[in-house]
Order: C-alpha cells, then sequence, then structure tokens
C-alpha cells in the first residue's frame, strides 16, 4: 500500500506576533516624536517669514501712499491728537501707534481688541496725546487700511468701532484717497484670522494679532512708537543710543526714544503678547518681528 508523505506543518504563523506589533508601534511613535517638533517649527519658520512679507507690504504701501498725498494713511482723529513734546510737561506722543485700544479714553469710550483665544491683548497705546476734542484718540489699524485698500465702507456692513453703527471707515466717500488707489494687495481672511479680517478691516498676522503701525506724523525724521519709545524695551543706561537702533530723544527729566525712520510695522511673534517694560530683546520681546531690523 503506497503512502503518500505530507510536508511537516510549520510550527509558525505568518503574521506580526503582539510582541512584534508593539515594537513597530514604538518604534513609529519615537519618530513621530522626534518629527513633530521639527515640523512644527518649520511651520513657525513660514510664518515668520509671512510676516516679514506682509510687514514690507505694510510698509511700502505706506510710502507710496505718502508720495501720492504728502501725508500719512491716518484719520484727521489721528493727525489731530499728537501733540509736541516740551520740558514742561510729560513728553506727549508727537507720532501715532496704531496698536490694540480703540476709541477716545478721556470719555472712557475704549474698546480693547481680544486675541484668538478670548483674552484681551495687552494694551498698546498713545500716552500723552493732546488736541482739541480728540484727547487721547486710540485706534488700531483698521483705519490704516481702509485707506490704503480704498475701502470707503466696512465689508459687513456696518462699523464695529463707532457706536452709532454707522457703515463708513474714515475713508468716507474716498474723501482720503478720491484716486481710489489700492496701495496694499492682502488677503481677505475670516474675523481674527491671518489676513485683513471682512468685517472690520484689521490686518492680522499669521498668528492672528493685529499689526502694530507707527508712522512719522510730525515728518520729523523719526518715529516714536508707542512700546518702543520707552527707556525700559529700547534705552541703554548712561548713553546716547539704544536697542536696535534707537536714539535718545530727551525733554525736562524723562527720556523718550525714537528711531530714525519713516514708517514702523511690528508683529507681536508667535506668543501672540509683548511686553511694555521688558528689554526689546528678550522676554515677550524677542520675538517681535519688526520692519527695522
Amino acid at each position: 500500500m503506497k503512502t503518500t508523505s505530507r510536508p511537516p506543518r510549520s510550527e509558525k504563523t505568518a503574521g506580526f506576533t503582539l510582541i512584534e506589533l508593539l515594537v513597530v508601534i514604538a518604534v513609529i511613535a519615537i519618530l513621530a516624536g522626534m518629527l513633530l517638533p521639527a515640523l512644527s517649527e518649520a511651520k513657525q519658520k513660514v510664518k515668520q517669514a509671512t510676516a516679514k512679507t506682509d510687514i514690507n507690504g505694510l510698509v511700502g504701501a505706506i510710502k507710496l501712499y505718502f508720495a501720492d498725498y504728502g501725508r500719512y494713511p491716518t484719520s484727521p482723529n489721528a493727525a489731530k491728537s499728537i501733540t509736541i513734546p516740551t520740558p514742561s510737561i510729560q513728553p506727549g506722543c508727537p507720532d501715532f501707534t496704531y496698536g490694540t485700544l480703540v476709541g477716545t479714553m478721556w470719555s472712557r469710550s475704549v474698546d480693547r481688541l481680544t486675541n484668538r483665544n478670548g483674552g484681551f491683548f495687552p494694551e498698546l497705546k498713545n500716552n500723552g496725546n493732546q488736541g482739541a476734542g480728540y484727547t487721547d484718540y486710540q485706534a488700531n489699524n483698521s483705519e490704516v487700511i481702509s485707506l490704503l485698500m480704498a475701502q470707503p465702507s466696512f465689508p459687513a456692513g456696518r462699523n464695529p468701532f463707532d457706536r452709532s453703527q454707522t457703515t463708513n471707515t474714515v475713508n468716507t466717500n474716498h474723501q482720503l484717497n478720491p484716486k481710489k488707489t489700492a496701495y496694499l494687495n492682502a488677503k481677505s481672511s475670516r474675523h481674527r484670522e491671518p489676513g485683513v479680517s471682512q468685517d472690520n478691516l484689521i490686518y492680522h498676522d499669521p498668528w492672528s494679532s493685529p499689526y502694530a503701525i507707527t508712522m512719522d506724523i510730525n515728518q520729523d525724521n523719526a518715529c516714536r512708537d508707542a512700546m518702543y519709545r520707552n527707556t525700559a524695551v529700547s534705552g541703554s543706561p548712561g548713553t546716547g543710543t539704544g536697542r536696535n537702533g534707537f536714539t535718545s530723544a530727551s525733554f525736562g527729566q524723562q527720556t523718550d526714544w525714537e528711531l530714525r525712520t519713516d514708517v514702523m510695522v511690528w508683529s507681536f511673534g508667535r506668543d501672540i503678547t509683548f511686553g511694555i517694560l521688558t528689554p526689546a530683546n528678550s522676554g515677550a520681546n524677542a520675538d517681535n518681528i519688526l520692519s527695522w531690523k
């Protein structure tokens, strides 16, 4: 009788064992842990480059506006609120910074902008503003954007910064940009997202913070920014030269700091904040992205 021989059965079955599967998962987890920080940092680098491009575009647009009109793209309220400092009083604000407040402080009708998390940004405001009917006037960059983008009204149909709920910007009927020239080309975005907001015309950086803008309103070839004018930020004790090229401007017992330029634009950076009493190159200010640096 003929018998058929069968090959011996393998003791090992095809596929992963539980231990092998756990090893593969662990290796993947380790690789992901190594790659994710690098990817996150790469994204931040892209955002920094984007912010720098936005800032350069803003500076260029402001200069083009000035070349056409011989004045900076500001509202009459902002222009009239500056004061020329004298030794007998606290140094005023000879230039105007568009920051994080909106309104007139003496009448207490001031609103502070909120960040993407719903919290308030630190106060970036003009100090010492004086002018008949315009004392302590504050504004954000939407005023500038409405002029640079030739916007006579708010796209959302109302002015979110005017309690009368009008639809007009400071460029009503194109009165402050009669040529209707669009000097700035920036992407449109939703509320508190990077780009120019469709509802309030605020220009946000890649981290959703409003760009700060200071212009040489009194045209003395120097800018005194609401934050960088402070000795704690830009000063260098015992010298006339401060941080990042700032120079001292002394009045009586107090010293301010200014930069020899006509336009300053800056971003709060990846930490979406800044330190009004922090040295320019450290702490909350270390990651700020500046047009002058």
